[in-house]
């Protein structure tokens, strides 16, 4: 008979993060079956699945190949294997400072020393939960939202989620709006004071602008009154700005406002030092794998705690070097420009394609997706608007879920719910077109063509 083997477990905290939420949960049965198939390639697998999971962009990746064959040449490897230095760079530190004060157009000029270089925007979130709150705090956001907030926040640092409807709240026309702000203002009124009432404590506000999923930015004059609530109930107002260079024109809608760009010098937001923003090199730069994060504070006490706590969190020295001639470069503004024409132009293409297979979506003009409103199948599924865990602890999926796993495995595609995002809307999905525009027309046909399927297979089911 075998012997039988009992290992010692690790911390209580640690088996904490092998749990998850519901609407995290609702990922698992994917798994596998995204797994069990082959990567789509138009040669090698045309009938293979289409992945937009991920919010990826490969649109500059030849004009960063094209710029980096001039700069290659006196460019020495061998000094960027040793250890650097773990803060980043004084360079480093002072590009990003010169991209805050002119891209972002920060009132107050941004200085090098307050910018906190780190290794992805992954661990500078979860260094945020770990120096903003306290075990058992709250951070307030506006839905949809980014999905790994929770993972940061609350799995990993016991931060607790207070999510605010803007979506689904009657009173708000449009959350991105300006002439929405007071309705939107009022909705954080009363989330707040319900969870006040009830004995929790909120530190901070924590939102995407652009927002991710839905590709849509928030007007200035509602940052401006965010950042006059948060500063009268003295919490902190943190702003994701990971696609602030992924914007562009478009009618009726805001273009892209930073939160530095509305902070005056001597206003009371200068002296609380609670107004924040970070940035990244995965999206707008498409340079996920260079795992690059940039935080900017004006809280000196603040920067003071994540000086030492740097440790955890740096950044390699082959980032840095690679990122100061980057950033530095006098081609970076010609990136830019370049950049959110071809996104634009990709744009069109992909939502021309879903006006033509009159696939419902909503209109954006930043960020790297698209997001979609399927709810009119999704009423061919049984099952709530959110995943649910049952009383014996099983997971009982949504009808958005159920939809989604139609699709991959009718059409042979996969994108992730607006569940996943705290979205309060039924059957949305974030559509990611920007690895291959002409692999997302692809996608696009075959989701009409299993949609057809479900329709065909599926219309007295409800």
């Amino acid at each position: 008979m075998a012997a039988t083997t009992t290992h010692l477990l690790p911390s209580a905290r640690s088996l904490k993060n092998t749990t998850s939420p519901a609407e995290l949960s609702n990922l698992v049965p994917f798994d596998d079956l995204v797994a069990s198939k082959a990567v789509y390639d138009q040669r090698t697998t045309p009938d293979g699945l289409i992945n937009v999971f991920g919010a990826k962009s490969y649109l500059m990746l030849d004009w960063v190949k094209e710029w980096w064959s001039k700069e290659q040449d006196d460019f020495e490897v061998d000094n960027t294997l040793p250890y650097g230095n773990r803060f980043g760079s004084d360079v480093l530190k002072q590009s990003l400072a010169n991209i805050f004060n002119g891209n972002f157009q920060s009132k107050v000029p941004v200085k090098s020393e307050e910018i906190i270089i780190t290794c992805g925007t992954t661990p500078l979130i979860n260094l945020l939960g770990y120096t903003l709150f306290e075990s058992g705090d709250a951070v307030m956001m506006p839905c949809p939202n980014f999905s790994g907030f929770q993972a940061n926040m609350e799995i990993r640092n016991d931060v607790k989620l207070v999510k605010v409807p803007t979506d689904s709240d009657p009173q708000i026309e449009d959350q991105f709006a300006a002439s929405s702000s007071d309705a939107f203002i009022s909705a954080f009124d009363r989330a707040y004071n319900s969870y006040v009432q009830e004995g929790g404590k909120i530190k901070a506000v924590l939102t995407s602008n652009p927002n991710n999923p839905s590709g849509r930015c928030y007007s200035g004059e509602t940052l401006k009154k965010l950042i006059a609530w948060c500063t009268e109930k003295k919490i902190h107002f943190i702003s994701d700005e990971i696609y602030g260079l992924s914007s562009f024109a478009s009618e009726g809608m805001d273009t892209f406002t930073s939160v530095l760009s509305l902070v005056e010098e001597g206003s009371e937001e200068m002296k609380l030092g609670n107004i924040h923003a970070f940035w990244g090199a995965s999206k707008d730069l498409g340079m996920g794998g260079l795992r690059a994060g940039f935080f900017v504070t004006r809280n000196r006490q603040l920067l003071k705690v994540l000086t030492p706590l740097q440790w955890y969190v740096i950044p390699t020295h082959f980032t840095v070097v690679f990122l100061e001639r980057f950033l530095s470069s006098s081609r970076f503004n010609e990136y830019v420009t370049t950049f959110r024409a071809r996104l634009e132009e990709g744009y069109k293409r992909v939502t021309s394609a879903l006006r033509e297979k009159n696939i419902p979506f909503h209109p954006s003009n930043s960020g790297l997706y698209i997001w979609l409103d399927l709810s009119q199948w999704s009423k061919y599924f049984e099952g709530g608007l959110k995943t649910e865990k049952g009383d014996d602890g099983e997971v009982k999926q949504s009808k958005q879920v159920r939809l989604l796993r139609w699709i991959v495995e009718e059409g042979g595609v996969y994108f992730p719910t607006g569940e996943e995002f705290h979205s309060n809307l039924d059957g949305h999905y974030r559509f990611v077109y920007t690895a291959d525009i002409s692999t997302s027309v692809v996608l696009v046909d075959r989701l009409r063509k299993c949609l057809d399927k479900l329709e065909r297979e599926k219309k007295n089911v409800f």
